[in-house]
């Protein structure tokens, strides 16, 4: 999944933020919806990011993560919007992270691991 995110988004300023998104997201998919999932990329001013899977059981940002929990709250941190759509049979998770330099970097730095 990283490479493919790394494959479309080529030498975009965005991409630590996007591969450390997709990374939490799709992390989210399997250990919470446990259902196969798809990504989709659409790149130009923004880049929207969308993991789609079959659950619809909805996500939800933790107030006080205990040891895990922490996924949606850097989607929230790194991201310039996101937000969860319905669909028939399951959810949509969107993120779209405006082109320009990485939040990440603003940060000092922290990479995805």
């Amino acid at each position: 999944m990283r490479e493919f995110v790394r494959e479309h988004l080529g030498h975009s300023p965005r991409v630590e933020d996007a591969l450390l998104v997709a990374s939490e997201l799709a992390t989210n998919a399997i250990l919470h919806a446990g259902t196969h999932f798809t990504v989709a990329i659409a790149v130009g001013e923004v880049i929207r990011m969308e993991i789609s899977d079959a659950s619809v059981s909805q996500p939800a940002v933790l107030s006080s993560p205990n040891g895990s929990g922490y996924g949606l709250r850097l989607v929230r941190e790194i991201a310039d919007r996101w937000g969860i759509s319905g669909r028939d049979g399951g959810k949509t998770v969107w993120v779209e992270l405006a082109v320009r330099e990485s939040k990440t970097a603003d940060r000092g730095g922290l990479a995805a691991g």
